[in-house]
């Protein structure tokens, strides 16, 4: 999978803690088992990748930074 040049600066830009803290956010979201979803979902999930690719392709992004301070107070 591609990550936006954008994107990766941004997290690269970040503080190891916050890089490591992303990571495990992210790992435990993956998870390894696979997923359970049926293939309307897995559509679905696949139509938002590509929303969510046009978004940064198009600028609109949000600082990574930004999303881990709300993942916190969550």
């Amino acid at each position: 999978m591609a990550i936006p040049a954008p994107l990766l600066d941004q997290v690269l830009g970040l503080p190891e803690n916050d890089r490591r803290e992303l990571r495990e956010l992210l790992e435990g979201a993956l998870g390894d088992e696979g997923d359970d979803l049926d293939d309307a979902e897995r559509s679905l999930l696949h139509a938002s990748i590509e929303r969510g690719r046009a978004d940064a392709a198009a600028g609109r992004l949000t600082a990574a930074g930004e999303i881990l301070a709300k993942l916190r107070r969550q």
